[in-house]
């Protein structure tokens, strides 16, 4: 597929463990085409946590080949891999990750942080999450510490982290899954929106309802693709 940003080709992963082999993902061929919005669902131990790791250069594959933009990912050294994670997937995690001690702003910021970058442009980085904390409903919330905020808010506050470096890809893992049901949507219309702009969006999600929303569902069962 000439369009596709993601291709997996008969990719497994296998977890090698003291009470036997785990085989998370099993022979999985998927494409995600460059501006797709997806939801990968499936219960748990199916391999939905597994698959969103593979996708964001997390984990490896067992076997199989891996290929972001074209590019094989298995014959890259870590280095270019993780040059290639940084800065271009952001993820955003049910959990938010966010750093307690620091401000909303400082916490966008890490951003850059993630991306291995220096702080050359500082101003521009604290200018570009001021922007993004703006188009989240958080500018009012620029010096707040996740503490200060709800579920609602820190989650827009890992959106706009997970922006801060215009990835073309965005995971979400679980994005609503620590949100009431109309928070939750305005989370899923927020990321929406980023499709509707040209990137690649994929959560992963138990919501089918939340899924329902999306052109295209992927369930897995058992660690392989079951529709």
């Amino acid at each position: 597929m000439s369009d596709a940003i993601i291709e997996l080709n008969d990719i497994s992963k296998v977890y090698r463990m003291p009470g036997g082999d785990v085989h998370a993902l099993n022979r999985v061929s998927l494409a995600f085409e460059e501006g797709e919005l997806a939801a990968v669902v499936g219960a748990s131990g199916s391999g939905k946590s597994t698959m969103l790791y593979l996708l964001g250069l997390l984990v490896s594959p067992t076997s199989g080949t891996y290929r972001f933009g074209g590019m094989p990912m298995e014959s890259l050294p870590d280095k270019q891999r993780a040059r290639i994670r940084g800065r271009q997937i952001g993820f955003i995690f049910q959990s938010f990750h966010l750093v307690p001690q620091l401000t909303v702003t400082q916490n966008v910021l890490m951003g850059v942080r993630y991306r291995g970058e220096n702080n050359g442009n500082h101003a521009n980085a604290t200018r570009r999450a001021a922007e993004l904390l703006e188009r989240v409903g958080l500018s009012h919330r620029l010096h707040h510490r996740p503490g200060e905020l709800s579920n609602g808010e820190m989650q827009r506050v890992a959106i706009a982290r997970a922006l801060l470096g215009n990835p073309r890809v965005v995971l979400a893992d679980e994005p609503t899954g620590n949100l009431d049901e109309r928070t939750g949507g305005g989370i899923f219309d927020l990321l929406a929106s980023l499709h509707e702009e040209g990137k690649t969006v994929i959560l992963v999600t138990h919501d089918l309802q939340l899924a329902g929303r999306t052109p295209r569902i992927i369930t897995l069962r058992d660690g392989e693709v079951a529709s």
